[in-house]
């Protein structure tokens, strides 16, 4: 199975992983705000890459970079959709950092900052039910309100979920964001002037991208969307 997941994953650009089954639908904040930020991204890192890299070539004789590869090759993602041939040309490398940095910081946002507004509510999604729903009688019971009695958690358990799941959807009080307030970050690994100019077109990017976002929020939404707000999205996972 995993071999022919493979094949189909090896067709596919990076982003459709993400966006792809979402052009279905007409409304899709989480589509239409990702690719704001995923272009932005891939943008930066493709400055940042050809910078570094003349050609392919560059690209095969780093050897901490083909060493990474190796490494999560074998003692990290060992799935059949990623072998060295992500870390063998400037695209390819370009799609793969593109994809961290999407994944630990958007994605995350988008999957677990929302989680309290719908576990928030356990009905929802109980962590623990004590009866199998698909089981019960018909007439066992003379209304829901009987069943959802019988299968749900106790009291003390619901109030548990609901701060475990404010817990996990609070954001941090020094969080990082992918655009900062003061429009810097914290730390500046660049240090080269080509480097430091490619990182502020970035946050330039991102502006943009938070500014359209804020638009469609206040004018074409009935639901704000914030998950993929460049502002409020911490640059990486912490938990």
């Amino acid at each position: 199975m995993w071999y022919v997941v493979g094949l189909v994953l090896n067709l596919l650009l990076f982003s459709t992983l993400f966006f792809s089954f979402s052009f279905c639908f007409r409304y899709y904040p989480f589509r239409d705000d990702g690719l704001l930020v995923w272009n932005a991204m891939e943008e930066y890192i493709s400055d940042i890459v050809n910078l570094h890299y003349t050609n392919d070539s560059d690209v095969m004789k780093d050897f901490e970079l083909q060493n990474m590869g190796e490494d999560i090759l074998k003692h990290g993602h060992t799935s059949p959709q990623f072998t060295l041939k992500m870390c063998s040309t400037k695209t390819a490398v370009v799609d793969l950092f593109t994809t961290i940095i999407f994944t630990v910081s958007c994605q995350h946002s988008a999957m677990n900052f929302g989680q309290y507004k719908y576990l928030g509510y356990p009905l929802n999604a109980p962590m623990s039910i004590y009866r199998d729903p698909t089981y019960i009688k018909k007439n066992e019971y003379k209304t829901e309100k009987d069943i959802m009695e019988k299968i749900m958690p106790s009291q003390h358990q619901i109030i548990k979920q609901i701060s475990i799941a404010y817990i996990l959807a609070a954001y941090g009080d020094n969080e990082e964001y992918l655009l900062p307030e003061s429009g810097k970050y914290n730390e500046e690994y660049f240090t080269n002037p080509k480097q430091k100019k490619i990182v502020d077109n970035f946050l330039k990017n991102l502006k943009k991208a938070d500014e359209l976002i804020e638009q469609r929020n206040q004018q074409d939404r009935k639901v704000p969307y914030l998950l993929m707000q460049p502002s409020k999205v911490p640059c990486s996972i912490a938990i």
